[in-house]
């Protein structure tokens, strides 16, 4: 999963298909707009916060004012991008994806369809970035990341 902080990031611009060569992706369009299937992974990454945040020993509280997220994840980064491209790994192919060396949306394909220790490392830092932004995320929402009270 990537997300469009990442794409903009990484010199993306809109457009109807996905294609690395001229840089454009259609998740780069407000959320209203995007295919049902998009919409429903970044829900399901959204869902999955609570249980990253707790297996870095981590959790989620409404924010004070003053209050700042902590830095997150620490050691962490790689088990729980790993993670994430499991989970999203396996939405993918739940919906009928499969791998293929070049990604095509019309045929159901995707390059990263991959598991965690063949991907290049490209696409890892894909799943580490999502990872990364979680704090900006639920700062975005009135939330900041904590350490789990001892």
């Amino acid at each position: 999963m990537t997300s469009s902080d990442d794409l903009l990031q990484r010199g993306y611009q809109p457009g109807p298909a996905h294609d690395e060569d001229r840089r454009i992706s259609p998740r780069l369009c407000p959320f209203g707009e995007l295919a049902e299937e998009d919409k429903e992974q970044s829900r399901a990454t959204v869902r999955d916060i609570p249980g990253k945040l707790a297996r870095a020993g981590y959790l989620m509280a409404p924010a004070k004012s003053e209050e700042a997220s902590t830095g997150f994840p620490g050691g962490l980064l790689d088990e729980l991008a790993r993670d994430e491209h499991d989970r999203w790994m396996a939405a993918k192919t739940a919906a009928g994806w499969a791998y293929g060396p070049h990604t095509d949306e019309l045929a159901r394909r995707h390059d990263a369809l991959l598991p965690w220790d063949d991907l290049p490392e490209s696409q890892k830092d894909k799943d580490r970035a999502l990872v990364i932004g979680i704090p900006a995320i639920l700062s975005r929402c009135g939330y900041a990341v904590i350490p789990v009270p001892e």
